[in-house]
């Protein structure tokens, strides 16, 4: 019998649950204890064994959330087994911690009239669909060569430069514009331009 009809662990985190037999085994009992993505979620212990003395006494399982890179929640399958019983099957839920970010670096260049300067856009996640980030100057003292970024699950983590041009005005007094890198699933992260 088991304490549980579902389990659901965040990752980095743990959850336990108890186990025992319904009727006294007339030997040594094993039970297996499995995980179908072991990579997701562990299970400690792996085997647990019931006799004439503590075949009702509840056993403590601890599962436990393994980190991964992506932002996704895993879906996997907890079997109890053993030579007696009918093999049970409970479902369990990795609640993924990952917040999806940008990291741009730097976040602050300079840039004279006529000239360019750069700065490199990647996630803190890998994204579980296509993932585009749009580069919007605030101002008209800078334009930039790349409007539209797009990470997948292939380069999410490859970063993708931004050439930022300086333009050419009537003045000679130095300039500045913001940047801003926009997504619908990320925080706005701001690139400050100075204009020499």
């Amino acid at each position: 019998e088991l304490s549980i009809s579902a389990v659901s662990v965040a990752e980095g985190g743990t959850e336990t649950f108890t186990l025992w037999l319904t009727a006294e085994p007339q030997s040594p009992v094993s039970v297996m204890i499995a995980s179908s993505d072991p990579a997701a979620l562990s299970v400690t212990p792996t085997d647990l064994t019931f006799d004439a003395t503590t075949w009702n006494m509840p056993m403590t399982v601890t599962v436990e959330g393994l980190e991964d890179p992506d932002g996704l929640d895993d879906n996997v399958v907890l079997t109890f087994s053993s030579l007696i019983a009918t093999t049970r099957f409970i479902p369990a839920t990795v609640v993924d911690d990952d917040i999806q970010a940008l990291i741009v670096d730097p976040t602050t260049i300079q840039v004279t009239e006529g000239g360019t300067g750069t700065f490199d856009v990647s996630l803190t996640v890998m994204p579980p669909r296509s993932l585009s980030v749009n580069a919007v100057p605030l101002g008209s003292a800078v334009t930039v060569d790349s409007s539209t970024l797009t990470f997948s699950s292939g380069n999410w983590n490859v970063p993708q430069t931004v050439t930022v041009t300086g333009v050419h005005d009537q003045d000679l007094a130095d300039g500045s514009d913001i940047i801003e890198m926009r997504s619908a699933e990320t925080p706005t992260v701001s690139v400050s331009v100075a204009i020499l």
